[in-house]
């Protein structure tokens, strides 16, 4: 991620949207749904367990 000299935005080359996804996003989005989950689901570990990240970063990529 590059940020700007006067640091009120980035950019991320298209080439680094994908570790971006895995490395930031998805783990952000697990920690606070794993919040808001319920059936028994209660924290973030599990939630992270059951999704298949290959798919969501394909969905992210084609949006």
């Amino acid at each position: 991620m590059n940020i700007k000299d006067n640091n009120k935005y980035y950019y991320i080359n298209q080439h680094e949207w994908e570790i971006f996804i895995e490395e930031e996003v998805i783990e952000d989005a697990i920690a606070d749904a794993s919040l808001e989950v319920i059936n028994g689901i209660d924290n973030q570990f599990q939630l992270a367990g059951i999704i298949d990240r290959q798919q969501l970063i394909a969905t992210a990529l084609n949006l």
